[in-house]
């Protein structure tokens, strides 16, 4: 069983919602989560070149770039926008992505972060999961080898992350109490587990090209999974009685990540 489950001491959980700041309706969704009495949802990630950020949801593939075109080229199509989720990876893949330009963006969306919080993010992760979603295996095995040895580095520098992290098997319909626990009960002696999550009410595509003001500015408009019922169900089983159940029972204490030790 998850180590939260033994009663002798509860294990933190940050439950992180990602793509805050997509759309109006997908951010009243995120807060239903937060503002429910025992909420079921303790932090966001935002993006900033969304349409409507505290912590930063660094995006690499949708909408437009905060940086100057020029500077982040290799980034780009013919248009100027992102290249989309499997036109970054195709491109990684042959090298096309150039690092220093990856990091002329971040930095950028960071400063915009800075502008408009008075502060840095307390913490990073990244949109549609390009950064841990590699093509080959190589490169995951390279990316695997360099995030043990960040390890050691991030600790002599006082950056804090969790343990563990749970979500990707558990988005949209695979979102149960079935297989959070499965999940969660995989973990022994863990102090501290994120767990991504994806809330919020559907996005719209209108047919007129100029009313699609949700998400990240795309001319295509919303993508398939932010017009999918599937962050609806993750937002009602979020603020759920059964959810909320599970984690006092099995000891889980919420947190956000400015909260870890």
């Amino acid at each position: 069983m998850a180590s939260g489950s033994h009663g002798f001491r509860s294990t933190e959980i940050i439950v992180n919602a990602d793509d805050g700041f997509y759309s109006d309706i997908r951010d009243r969704g995120i807060v239903s989560c937060l503002s429910t009495v025992d909420r079921g949802v303790s932090d966001v990630s935002v993006l900033m070149n969304g349409a409507v950020a505290k912590s930063l949801h660094f995006n690499l593939t949708e909408g437009k770039p905060l940086s100057k075109p020029k500077f982040v080229r290799s980034l780009l199509n013919d248009h100027g926008y992102f290249l989309g989720k499997h036109g970054f990876r195709r491109k990684l893949v042959f090298s096309g992505i150039h690092m220093n330009e990856v990091a002329v963006e971040l930095e950028s969306q960071i400063n915009a972060f800075r502008d408009v919080f008075g502060t840095i993010p307390s913490h990073f992760d990244g949109h549609q999961h390009v950064h841990v979603l590699p093509a080959e295996i190589n490169f995951y095995r390279e990316v695997s080898d360099q995030a043990m040895k960040a390890k050691e580095i991030f600790s002599s520098y006082s950056l804090k992350y969790t343990q563990k992290f749970i979500g990707m098997a558990l988005m949209g319909k695979n979102q149960t109490m079935e297989s959070l626990d499965q999940s969660l009960s995989s973990f022994e002696n863990c102090k501290n587990v994120e767990f991504m999550v994806h809330p919020g009410y559907r996005t719209i595509k209108h047919t007129n090209e100029s009313n699609n003001l949700e998400g990240c500015g795309d001319p295509d408009g919303p993508d398939l999974f932010s017009q999918s019922s599937d962050r609806e169900h993750e937002m009602f089983f979020l603020t759920s009685d059964e959810f909320k159940d599970y984690l006092v029972v099995h000891n889980y204490e919420l947190l956000k990540f400015s909260d870890l030790s």
